[in-house]
């Protein structure tokens, strides 16, 4: 369409509701048991389980993608 659209941190974020701060830590051994995964399930799935993609929001699909 042309339009243009500039996508930062600071509104990925915004759009997930969280601090756009922090640190990144490479090298987690085992993935499935990170402490993180409560965290992002609640967030991507509103859910502390893990979900499928048909279950997020148009909104949550969109950052999944960028």
């Amino acid at each position: 369409m042309g339009i243009p659209v500039y996508i930062s941190q600071d509104v990925i974020a915004y759009v997930i509701k969280r601090a756009s701060e922090g640190s990144f830590k490479d090298g987690f051994d085992n993935n499935k048991k990170s402490p993180w995964n409560e965290i992002v399930n609640q967030t991507m799935f509103n859910n502390k389980k893990k979900g499928a993609y048909s279950d997020m929001s148009t909104e949550k699909k969109m950052l999944l993608k960028i």
